[in-house]
């Protein structure tokens, strides 16, 4: 009972000191009485902050404030108050009676009400942006409704009052499908990965509320670009272990880092991952110090690719040099190695992982050596006609001299010959068709004339055997003595006469009508044969051009002694400060253009190249030719052909390479 009083004495004294802060002056007998209760406005919305004020005199206990609706549904708005004022926020619309009820010491309840109409809130649309990437879209995007609208108390926030709709903004559909329903306070929906940059829809979310009017989100979905990235400056792409190939090897035979660099979004820290490759694994780089392009790709469509270059190192290859020839030396102690014919072997070096076969000069490294009688090696140089990128080498070839002339062999001795009769004379046969060939020890035929022993001898009827000679053009080789076989008629045959023409000497002409390395000049164009096809076809290549002509044309083919000959490249200096040129065709079957081939030729304007196999143009091919020169190439070598025409070549800025 004692601590009872105790605690109401020490109520009363704290109503008297609040009063006091309430700026009021209350006596211990003065009675309660609500001398204020007011609200700031008598209609009102939900989720509006209403200040509501109260003013109480005489001596009481905290107070009560609460709301009832006409359906007499009491809600408490504050319980065990003191303060003058507070800030009451209506959740709920219809016609509310505020009660404010204080408590006397004696235990007497004073009450003071207020009728208020609250109407339902409303909430100003909201408008989010959101982005996604055109590549990779997203299965499983969502919005959180119940964040977007946290400053808002509504009591009934549910699916089931919630709606979204989609708005597109453009012909392709960026949101695939939606689901209305709410999963953790969150609409879900799926946007596309087969957009393109800048494609957009409007996701309209309308949420009904009975405290609310209709609210309203709209969520702008815009498909943006892939983020850029860029190598960790500490951890850059680099070549692992040798970073040197040998020409003719393939970019992939190196090994990128791939396990030691990293890559980075800008402005990030978080290592992306993906693969590091070279662009083009199979690429085989000139010599030289040469920029290799790699790409990495992310593992993540988020983020673009990104390209850059590593350093490598090209060294030239070394050809092999294999099956050198040279025939029996005739009189050789009485030669040097120049009077030796150097047949032409071959220089094989690997490239793209296999065996090439390349072009260039045989020569012998000591011409003036003096040749001796027997079995002997000899050093020769090989250099390739493509001196950029392979190495000259050196090697040995045996050479057999004889101190005398060399044999010639019979190799058929088949003939058709003219019918002769009884009383013709041996000068009298006449071959129809040649047949008596020979050859050296190497199988190589050997040209020369037949001559008879005895020309004047008169044949009899049947089976003769004639006498021959025959003698080689080439004094090296020795003569060959032989015999031919002929029937002879007892009468003249049945047939048209044929009156064979005397013939003293038959001459056995080589069957080939060109040969390597034979020149020949036509309309200003010298061309030196490189290679024999078969029969009817051959190469060449261009080694001169005429410079008093001010307008060339280099044609896809030449006839040279009924051969049909395909016109292949244009060698070095072919028109060295050739100063009149003014206009070039050159043709289809070109395929290389070699070192200072124009260099020189000041007033070359146009150059015109047909060819589509175009595989190199030298250094300083067109140096020096004028300076506003256009290089017109075939449309879908243009990419290719601009790469040929480097700076190397000669080729400047003010020049012009079009299609």
């Amino acid at each position: 009972m004692k601590k009872l009083k105790k605690m109401l004495s020490l109520m009363i004294v704290f109503s008297l000191v609040l009063a006091m802060m309430s700026g009021h002056k209350i006596k211990a007998s003065e009675p309660l009485k609500i001398e204020k209760f007011e609200v700031e406005k008598s209609e009102v919305r939900c989720g509006e902050k209403i200040k509501l004020n109260i003013e109480i005199s005489g001596a009481h206990k905290t107070y009560t404030i609460y709301e009832e609706d006409i359906n007499g549904t009491k809600k408490t708005i504050v319980d065990n108050s003191y303060s003058s004022s507070l800030i009451w926020t209506p959740t709920d619309p219809g016609q509310k009676t505020l009660y404010l009820e204080v408590e006397d010491m004696s235990g007497n309840i004073v009450t003071a009400s207020k009728e208020v109409n609250v109407k339902k809130g409303i909430i100003p649309d909201i408008n989010r942006k959101l982005e996604y990437c055109y590549a990779t879209g997203d299965q499983y995007a969502g919005v959180d409704i119940v964040m977007c609208l946290m400053d808002y108390n509504i009591p009934d926030l549910a699916d089931k009052n919630c709606k979204a709709s989609v708005e597109e903004l453009g012909d392709r559909k960026v949101i695939t499908s939606i689901d209305n329903k709410f999963y953790y306070g969150c609409i879900n929906f799926c946007v596309t990965d087969q957009g393109k940059i800048g494609d957009s829809a409007i996701l309209h979310v309308t949420i009904k509320s009975k405290s609310y009017e209709d609210i309203h989100i709209n969520y702008t979905i815009t498909l943006k670009d892939q983020e850029e990235i860029f190598p960790d400056e500490e951890s850059q792409p680099a070549i692992e272990g040798n970073d040197t190939l040998i020409y003719g090897q393939k970019l992939g035979e190196l090994k990128l880092n791939s396990e030691s660099a990293f890559f980075l979004p800008k402005g990030g820290m978080t290592y992306i991952d993906g693969t590091l490759k070279f662009e083009n694994e199979n690429e085989i780089l000139p010599v030289g110090t040469q920029d290799a392009k790699y790409v990495f790709i992310p593992d993540n469509k988020e983020y673009k690719e990104y390209h850059g270059t590593v350093k490598v190192k090209i060294k030239k290859a070394t050809p092999t040099l294999n099956d050198i020839k040279v025939g029996m030396i005739a009189y050789a102690d009485k030669k040097t190695l120049d009077n030796v014919k150097l047949k032409t072997g071959k220089a094989v070096v690997m490239y793209d992982g296999k065996e090439k076969e390349i072009s260039g000069n045989w020569k012998w490294k000591n011409p003036e050596q003096n040749l001796e009688v027997g079995s002997k090696k000899y050093s020769i140089i090989f250099t390739p006609d493509d001196t950029e990128n392979y190495e000259t080498v050196e090697g040995e070839v045996d050479v057999k001299g004889i101190a005398g002339p060399l044999k010639v062999y019979l190799k058929n001795n088949e003939s058709i010959i003219k019918q002769l009769k009884d009383g013709d004379m041996v000068k009298e046969i006449a071959f129809v068709e040649k047949k008596i060939n020979f050859v050296n020890e190497d199988g190589e035929k050997v040209n020369g004339t037949i001559q008879w022993e005895e020309p004047n001898k008169i044949l009899t009827e049947g089976k003769q055997q004639v006498k021959y000679i025959f003698i080689p053009e080439n004094k090296d080789y020795q003569s060959y003595n032989g015999t031919i076989e002929v029937l002879v008629n007892k009468e003249a045959p049945k047939i048209e006469e044929i009156k064979p023409e005397p013939i003293k000497v038959i001459k056995v002409k080589d069957e080939n009508n060109v040969k390597v390395n034979q020149t020949t000049i036509t309309n200003g164009i010298t061309y030196k044969i490189t290679k024999i096809v078969n029969k009817k076809n051959a190469e060449v290549k261009i080694t001169n051009l005429d410079k008093k002509k001010t307008s060339i044309t280099i044609p896809d083919y030449i006839m040279i002694n009924g051969v049909k000959c395909k016109v292949t490249s244009i060698e070095k200096k072919a028109l060295y400060k050739g100063k009149k040129l003014k206009k070039i065709t050159i043709g289809k079957n070109v395929q290389i253009i070699a070192d200072n081939a124009f260099n020189g030729c000041k007033n070359l304007k146009s150059i015109t190249i047909k060819s589509t196999i175009l595989k190199k143009v030298g250094k300083n091919a067109i140096k020096g030719i004028h300076k506003k020169a256009t290089i017109k190439v075939p449309k879908k070598q243009y990419k290719q052909y601009k790469k040929l025409f480097s700076k190397k070549t000669g080729f400047k800025k003010s020049m012009k390479i079009k299609k």
